[in-house]
């Protein structure tokens, strides 16, 4: 009876380990069979991206400079403050540039005042009509000496006569000589004054159009410093109130919030599957659950090296920022392989 009862429990102990061991092994192949469904699903996925690490970068930006002495009377903006198109940024003093121009463009005025009357020349008009009255009264005297050379040899007349009508003739001949003599030094003289006119005309109107070329700059309007973009961040301010400003300087940089790309270092292993113009996804650091969609730009022609790696940069478009991805903010990239 003992023999029964002792079979019986190692066959109920038999049966219980088979079962226990079907067990394990069922759900051992189940997790098997789950890891096998969706490691390759993962790998998948992670195959279909190059994954990389950015900073949202200005693609564009602009230098603020004044090249003629100057003043900066007031500072409108702050070192990091975002402006947008018109907003003054300094005040000015141009009173002093103002008051060049100004100098200039009445001594050039006079000069064109002085030409014009060198070019109408009343005085050469007088000698001119002085000198055809004076040649045709020597021509009359000339044609009355022919008559008195006839009178004298006919011995109407003394030699006495003669000569001295002779020299009144000769005296006329020296008053048509004299002012044909004045008139060609007078041409000279008006000719070298015009010339010399010309040249201060021309280098006081070169001299104004460089100073005013000074004022013609997209963002100076009048005395004020203005912003010249739509959408534009303030850095490197360099000017307080009083600031004297020398000649040629640069007070400050406007970047272009609009031009925002992000900057990706792609490893040099990876780079052979990014392609211009493929999708790319943006993560911001400062908050994960957000994502914004991008296509690849540019890729860089030349390799940077950081920490012993070389990386090769990759410009990002981004579509939409939401007004969420701000200038040097850190971001992880995953760039759709071609």
């Amino acid at each position: 009876m003992k023999s029964i009862a002792k079979g019986i429990l190692v066959l109920g102990m038999f049966v219980l380990l088979v079962i226990t061991n079907a067990g394990c092994s069922g759900s051992a192949e189940t997790v098997t069979q789950d890891a096998s469904k969706s490691t390759p699903s993962e790998k998948k996925t992670e195959n279909q991206t190059v994954d990389a690490f950015g900073v949202i970068k200005a693609n564009k930006s602009k230098n603020i400079s004044i090249s003629f002495p100057t003043v900066v009377e007031n500072v409108e903006v702050k070192d990091g403050q975002r402006v947008r198109k018109g907003d003054i940024l300094l005040t000015l003093n141009t009173t002093e540039l103002q008051e060049q121009i100004h100098v200039k463009e009445a001594e050039l005025e006079l000069e064109k005042r002085l030409l014009a009357k060198k070019q109408a020349n009343p005085d050469m008009s007088k000698l001119q009509n002085d000198l055809r009255n004076a040649q045709n009264l020597y021509e009359k005297d000339l044609k009355e000496l022919s008559n008195k050379e006839t009178l004298f040899k006919s011995g109407s007349i003394s030699r006495y006569d003669l000569d001295e009508f002779i020299k009144v003739a000769d005296a006329k001949k020296k008053i048509v000589e004299d002012l044909q003599y004045a008139i060609r030094s007078s041409s000279l003289n008006t000719g070298s004054d015009k010339d010399s006119s010309n040249t201060k005309i021309s280098t006081l109107t070169s001299e104004i159009k460089i100073m005013k070329e000074k004022l013609n700059r997209s963002y100076l309007k009048e005395n004020k410093i203005v912003c010249d973009l739509d959408n534009g961040l303030i850095t490197n301010l360099k000017p307080s109130s009083g600031y004297v400003v020398k000649e040629p300087e640069i007070l400050l940089d406007i970047i272009d919030l609009n031009s925002l790309v992000a900057l990706a270092d792609v490893d040099e292993g990876f780079i052979k599957a990014v392609k211009p113009g493929a999708k790319v996804t943006v993560i911001p650091l400062a908050d994960r659950s957000k994502s914004f969609e991008g296509s690849v730009l540019r890729i860089t022609d030349k390799a940077i090296l950081k920490n012993g790696q070389t990386f090769i940069q990759v410009e990002i478009g981004v579509k939409d920022r939401e007004g969420f991805l701000q200038l040097d903010y850190n971001v992880d990239v995953k760039i759709a392989k071609e």
